[in-house]
């Protein structure tokens, strides 16, 4: 994925060959800085594994996510 100047990581480590239930694992680092601005358009889950960061959805919920937190 492209995140243009937007200091990320993403990485996908394995996907699977199922299509009525795919599955991807994979590496996500945000760094301090610019939002990243992406639409999910499959179930995601995230662990936090150090310092904040926010997430929002479609209509302006915002999460606090810390160190420990999975999403």
């Amino acid at each position: 994925m492209d995140t243009g100047t937007v200091p990320a990581i993403l990485r996908d480590l394995s996907v699977s060959n199922d299509a009525d239930k795919p599955l991807t694992t994979g590496l996500f680092k945000l760094q301090a800085g610019e939002a990243l601005n992406y639409t999910y358009t499959y179930e995601e889950m995230k662990l936090s594994t150090e310092d904040t960061f926010i997430i929002e959805d479609g209509i302006g919920q915002k999460v606090t996510a810390t160190a420990g937190d999975l999403l």
